[in-house]
């Protein structure tokens, strides 16, 4: 993973140097990754329906939990979309040309973290919506080989609310759904009182180095 040096005027190249990804935990450096929702609007009920995979019970961190549709780190000289567009083949079996003809970035998301274990783990992820055809012809599909995902689950948007206020996502995946839910109209500030401040304590900052151009 990169770690990024402070911007400074005498620095041409913000990359610092790279580190194992296990090892962010131990010096509290960032996790840049990716998080990507697909959804398809219902042509017999016109809700908007979601691809939700839970976790493989097996995964070393959040196992069994709900999660976005994909997501995946983004590797020293990698980019945000060449990452999301290799993990949807792995992890949820989807055609690349299809994802990188429809990938629709959205923005980024910072995450001030703390992991379970204790450590400070912060992080910022790009986040992309998928918008796939109403008829099922394109849907993602559980990669055996892959072992990251133990099925995909169609949701509609009261069944995720329900979901995130039970607490049974990742809690990184619940920000990007609930960032998605906001952008898309399904929660606004007449349904919700804490409207201005969810959307607020979504954008928190981050204060630690972070990718930057000379």
């Amino acid at each position: 993973m990169p770690v990024f040096s402070t911007a400074a005027r005498e620095l041409s190249d913000p990359l610092a140097f790279t580190i194992e990804r296990a090892a962010l935990p131990l010096f509290g450096f960032p996790n840049f990754g990716c998080l990507l929702i697909a959804y398809f609007r219902s042509a017999d009920t016109g809700k908007t329906m979601f691809w939700i995979p839970r976790r493989s019970r097996s995964k070393r961190t959040w196992p069994g939990r709900l999660d976005v549709t994909v997501g995946g780190g983004i590797s020293a000289g990698d980019s945000a979309a060449a990452t999301i567009v290799r993990e949807c083949a792995e992890e949820a079996s989807l055609d690349e040309t299809f994802v990188r003809e429809n990938l629709r970035p959205v923005g980024v998301l910072p995450f001030p973290n703390r992991s379970p274990a204790g450590w400070i783990l912060p992080g910022l992820y790009h986040l992309f919506d998928l918008s796939l055809p109403p008829d099922g012809s394109v849907c993602p599909k559980v990669n055996p080989a892959d072992g990251e995902v133990e099925n995909f689950e169609l949701m509609d948007a009261e069944t995720v609310l329900h979901n995130l206020v039970a607490g049974v996502f990742k809690p990184s995946s619940a920000l990007a759904l609930v960032d998605f839910l906001i952008r898309h109209g399904f929660v606004t500030e007449e349904t919700d009182p804490y409207f201005v401040d969810v959307c607020t304590e979504l954008r928190r900052t981050v204060p630690l180095p972070m990718p930057w151009r000379s």
